[in-house]
């Protein structure tokens, strides 16, 4: 009977903790998601420190996937997949998507960014972003350019579904990320 007694006054001590982790618990499911800027931000912070020129390899992929959709990081593992197996039949030939940033309008993709503008609509986003690349030409110029990075809510978190590129220039890419993966 004592025994039952020492267990019930231990349990009795402890309800003050489990109250405490249900309400921790509790604010965490009911915060809000982090905002689409955020995220954008997030990424290319994280993607410039990459390796990643062209397609990034499966170790930057897995470091860049949590920010995709499902949907954009499926159409980048299959773009991964046939890279390497065009590269397995063809051993001497330059693979499709090796070269060159997929991730903003120059080539030589950017050496830093600035959220320049949001805009949400219920479940989706469009984040405007300013990247700058200095002029191998001069040291006093920057090349800038804009692109969009487009996300929606997925779960409860905002997830990058698309980039669509904005460059003006001759030989900018145009059109959207997604169209890229979609045509290998």
């Amino acid at each position: 009977m004592k025994n039952k007694i020492i267990s019930g006054r231990r349990f009795i001590r402890l309800i003050p903790y489990f109250t405490a982790l249900t309400v921790l618990f509790f604010l965490l499911q009911c915060s809000e998601p982090e905002l689409p800027g955020e995220v954008v931000k997030n990424f290319y912070s994280t993607y410039l420190t990459t390796t990643a020129s062209g397609l990034p390899g499966e170790k930057d992929l897995q470091i860049l996937k949590p920010f995709f959709t499902s949907k954009l990081g499926s159409l980048l593992v299959n773009a991964l997949r046939e890279q390497n197996d065009f590269i397995n039949k063809f051993p001497d030939e330059k693979p499709p998507l090796i070269e060159g940033d997929l991730f903003s309008s120059l080539f030589e993709g950017p050496t830093n960014f600035k959220i320049a503008d949001t805009k949400i609509n219920d479940e989706s986003a469009v984040v405007f972003v300013e990247f700058a690349y200095p002029d191998s030409l001069s040291d006093e110029k920057v090349f800038k350019w804009h692109d969009a990075v487009h996300l929606i809510l997925e779960g409860k978190k905002w997830k990058i579904s698309d980039i669509e590129y904005l460059g003006k220039w001759d030989f900018a890419p145009k059109g959207r990320l997604t169209e890229i993966l979609n045509s290998d």
